[in-house]
């Protein structure tokens, strides 16, 4: 028996989800230990969060085994990773911030804007760079889920290995 989600999911939650999309997109299997480590709380957090009653819609869980995102929960996360993506594009490339300071500030400004703030904030990335493909084409090489901050050079991402995000779904 499944009990949907009974309301929409927290900043916090949602940075949970994105976690397992990520992680999962690296490994064949998540686990708690796994997602303790990305969002860098303890396992008994982890374990009490992916019990509350608003995760139930989202993912799939049971003690000691792993974790795993339902339809609804992999959207979330796949907006998140949107959100992240555009607000990374607008901060570095409109902005001009560093890409170390626009990945942390993202982190906490991806949960805030309604679907109609980040639709527009798509339109106006097109607008400023009208081809689209090219900004695509970009932020696939730069942005993708999971990027690592490049250390030497805060203001390069090494890009993810796998699967590709669209800005403008």
């Amino acid at each position: 028996m499944s009990i949907e989600s009974p309301s929409p999911p927290t900043a916090i939650l949602e940075g949970y989800l994105k976690a397992v999309h990520e992680i999962g997109r690296g490994k064949k299997v998540v686990r708690v230990r796994d997602i303790a480590t990305r969002v860098k709380v303890k396992m008994p957090t982890v374990t009490n969060m992916l019990k509350k009653p608003n995760c139930r819609g989202l993912v799939r869980y049971e003690k000691y085994g792993f974790v795993e995102l339902k339809q609804k929960g992999l959207y979330t996360a796949r907006e998140m990773h949107r959100r992240h993506l555009l607000l990374m594009t607008f901060l570095t490339g409109t902005l001009w911030v560093s890409a170390l300071v626009a990945d942390k500030e993202a982190c906490g400004m991806e949960h805030a804007p309604s679907r109609t703030t980040i639709d527009r904030l798509s339109y106006f990335i097109v607008g400023a760079r009208p081809h689209r493909t090219n900004l695509e084409n970009c932020l696939k090489q730069n942005h993708k889920p999971g990027a690592k901050l490049n250390e030497s050079s805060p203001d390069m991402v090494q890009a993810h290995p796998s699967e590709e995000v669209s800005l403008f779904e």
